[in-house]
């Protein structure tokens, strides 16, 4: 197969999204196959909420390529894990088929971005959500909550209640702190890694906020209660005014849930670029419950009533994102759009 071919789909594959913009992996060619290695952290990581991190940032990144093999004409046949190696996370057969009907969710590919903006404004409508619920459904074992009414409610307790604890638990606060790259100021892009201009922090707040990444101060202000305003601002208060918000579950095993949440997710998101909506992720409420007591996070009470309440709403499913929506045509546009590296530093030589 040719080399631009595979180059192509592997390029789509690095634009999906990933946690904290950071992609832990590399592709391997191999005639008309690519395979996916993970780095030995994937391996070696105990904490379950990182592992579902990860395997959601594979989902997304397989249903990217597959989206553009489709544009190729090629039928991409997905193997997840087929080795004894925990490291092959895929390995994905490229089949030529003259007949295959490309997806037009690949034309979105290059263009998803996140919006962090505070406030979004404009209604997605019912058919707007009727078809992202459509392409995220395409994925077995996955579905689309519309938060309303008292689910809503509940669902933003939950997300300030996480958010919190983000800023309250030293491992936590070391995690998110750590992805920030504050050796950049607040106009420059990166490759790899969060610009703190991709936050959108306003700017009055900038100073403070880099000053928090410092432990000490974040635990002498949470004394009094620091660690709730946080919440509020990172969290809460842009779910609260979002014209939208939504949970992706899935009732698969765990991993397998994951991997799933992942690709149907990642449909879902292309699917709002091209509706032209504005979408921002947020994992943490979801994802953090499935820390132990030996992860040193969040505390086990809090990690209870996280649970208890998305089981009030999943109702047996375990939800595994987060999103909210407005229109772009009526939301302030990010501030920037962040960078990948170049491909030539995902690709393996064996």
């Amino acid at each position: 197969m040719e080399l631009a071919i595979l180059d192509a789909i592997a390029q789509s594959g690095i634009l999906a999204p990933s946690a904290d913009n950071g992609l832990r992996y590399y592709f391997e060619y191999q005639d008309q196959a690519i395979l996916i290695w993970a780095d030995q952290e994937f391996v070696t990581n105990t904490e379950r909420h990182r592992r579902v991190l990860d395997l959601l940032a594979f989902g997304a990144t397989v249903e990217n390529m597959q989206l553009r093999a489709s544009e190729l004409g090629f039928t991409a046949d997905i193997s997840w894990f087929p080795s004894d190696d925990p490291l092959l996370v895929v390995r994905i057969n490229l089949l030529a088929n003259p007949s295959i009907q490309a997806d037009a969710l690949a034309t979105a590919i290059p263009s998803r971005q996140t919006n962090r903006q505070v406030f979004f404004k404009g209604e997605p409508s019912a058919a707007q959500r009727a078809r992202m619920s459509a392409e995220l459904e395409k994925i077995p074992g996955v579905r689309l909550i519309w938060l309303e009414g008292s689910e809503r409610k509940l669902a933003l307790k939950l997300i300030w209640l996480a958010e919190s604890a983000r800023f309250q638990s030293p491992r936590l606060h070391q995690e998110l702190f750590s992805s920030i790259r504050f050796d950049l100021n607040w106009r420059e892009n990166a490759d790899f890694g969060l610009p703190p201009a991709s936050l959108e922090v306003e700017p009055l707040m900038r100073p403070m906020f880099k000053a928090l990444r410092h432990w000490p101060l974040m635990r002498a202000l949470n004394l009094v209660g620091l660690h709730h305003v946080m919440g509020m601002r990172a969290a809460y208060l842009p779910c609260l005014q979002a014209p939208a918000l939504a949970l992706v579950s899935s009732n698969l095993p765990l991993d397998q849930a994951a991997l799933a949440v992942g690709r149907g997710f990642e449909r879902a998101w292309l699917c709002a670029t091209l509706e032209r909506l504005a979408l921002q992720p947020m994992a943490a409420s979801v994802v953090l419950p499935l820390q132990s007591d030996a992860d040193q996070g969040i505390s086990s009470k809090a990690r209870g009533q996280l649970a208890a309440g998305w089981d009030e709403i999943c109702r047996g499913d375990t939800p595994l994102m987060i999103f909210r929506l407005g229109r772009m045509d009526s939301t302030p546009a990010p501030t920037l759009k962040t960078g990948r590296k170049p491909l030539s530093s995902y690709r393996l030589s064996r």
